[in-house]
């Protein structure tokens, strides 16, 4: 053990130094509510990626084995640091690692690319990296973010009148764990859906949806045609965010927002489906990596939700 440590005392360093500014700067962001930012999802990965080539003796930079797996070290001790302080959930750091792992090793093969060989060349660098967060954060805070609106719709068919599908999606019957075909999202922190309820059938009701957690949604109905229609507005309960990571960083962010959920039935050739869209707003200065994973979350757990009704109202069907 004591070998193992000598002959990598220099490599261990680099690691820790590099993971250690990683959770300084997400304790410095999350303070400041910036952890959507470029500086964070963007400068702070490259920085981490830099720090230990930066550290390293020139002869040791030459192992380009030791190129890719070093930031991936790094960002996985950085990992299991915000993990275990509850800083972060699993799914946040799903979210985090693809711009960390990434932008780290790639920065990585640049620093190798310029060979930064002198010591007090690779000392003004490394401070310079350091530092660079400190100046582009504020200098962010005045370039606008834009906001977006994204849709996701999934259908399914279903072998069952349309009475039949319009009395489960207005009022949505307890859904117990083996009801749900629960996935991967599930398994990392996002909520399945319950139950729903309403106040009453018609528009301008309030529809309480609620999640695995305690967390719920208050629905208003904007529009109520039955037997094929109906949509409502989103808003999050706040009084019942969970006490984990997700909840706090996305849910009750300031830069995601859900709009409106709407359920239609159509008939083609004799056969109904019925359709549940769902519309979200995005406001960062990386939306598009946001709607990455907001859509491909968005549309797993619809289709989930959808083959719950699928399979009670076929269900249902059989039994009459």
């Amino acid at each position: 053990m004591k070998n193992f440590l000598k002959k990598h005392k220099i490599l261990i360093i680099s690691v820790l130094i590099s993971a250690t500014y990683g959770l300084v700067a997400r304790l410095g962001f999350g303070l400041f509510h910036k952890m959507n930012s470029i500086s964070y999802l963007v400068v702070i990965p490259i920085i981490m990626g830099a720090i230990p080539q930066l550290i390293k003796t020139s002869v040791k930079r030459k192992a380009y084995l030791d190129l890719l797996f070093i930031p991936w070290i790094s960002v996985l001790t950085f990992f299991v640091i915000t993990y275990a302080f509850k800083l972060e959930g699993f799914i946040c750091l799903l979210i985090l690692a693809l711009p960390f792992i990434v932008l780290g090793t790639l920065i990585a093969f640049i620093v190798r690319i310029f060979k930064i060989n002198s010591a007090q060349r690779k000392k003004k660098t490394l401070i310079s990296f350091l530092l660079l967060p400190a100046f582009l954060s504020p200098m962010e805070d005045y370039i606008p973010s834009p906001s977006k609106d994204y849709t996701v719709r999934n259908e399914i068919e279903i072998l069952a009148s349309k009475q039949m599908i319009w009395n489960h999606i207005i009022e949505v019957d307890q859904i117990d764990e083996k009801e749900y075909n629960s996935g991967v999202f599930q398994y990392l922190g996002i909520p399945r859906p319950i139950q729903a309820s309403v106040s009453y059938k018609g528009v301008g009701a309030t529809r309480i949806g609620e999640f695995s957690g305690g967390l719920k949604f208050v629905e208003i109905i904007e529009t109520f045609k039955p037997l094929e229609e109906a949509e409502f507005s989103i808003q999050l309960d706040e009084k019942s965010l969970r006490k984990i990571a997700f909840d706090h960083h996305v849910l009750n962010g300031n830069y995601f927002h859900f709009n409106t959920a709407k359920y239609r039935i159509k008939s083609r050739e004799g056969k109904h489906f019925l359709s549940l869209e769902s519309s979200y707003y995005l406001r960062s200065k990386l939306n598009f990596y946001g709607a990455f994973w907001g859509n491909w979350m968005l549309e797993d757990f619809q289709g989930r939700l959808l083959s719950v009704i699928k399979n009670r109202c076929e269900l249902k069907t059989n039994e009459l």
